[in-house]
């Protein structure tokens, strides 16, 4: 029987954890997103509250297609199989050497 247990090639020990390389994400700029998404969110919401006063049953509609087909989205993606993994870098604790598995 073949062990699923991963080890590092190099000690052979079983302390290892998947590596993230720290300066993938030097590139996020995540201050522009969140004042976007602030400014998204108000301009909807001021563009929600005038339609729903001057459009009353049309805004309601529109809510109810909207939210279905978020509900069906989301269903349809809890039945998809997980994909399967590709290989990736880790890091041994114990060595602090980076390989492949």
């Amino acid at each position: 029987m073949e062990s699923r247990e991963k080890h590092c090639p190099f000690c052979g020990s079983n302390n290892i954890l998947p590596f993230e390389d720290e300066n993938e994400y030097k590139k996020d700029q995540t201050f522009l997103v969140i004042i976007l998404s602030a400014l998204i969110l108000i301009g909807s919401y001021f563009i929600f509250v005038i339609s729903s006063y001057l459009y009353f049953p049309a805004v309601i509609i529109i809510l109810i297609i909207i939210s279905t087909t978020i509900l069906n989205k989301k269903e349809r993606d809890r039945e998809r199989k997980p994909k399967k993994r590709k290989k990736e870098d880790f890091i041994c604790i114990d060595c602090n050497s980076i390989f492949k598995l």
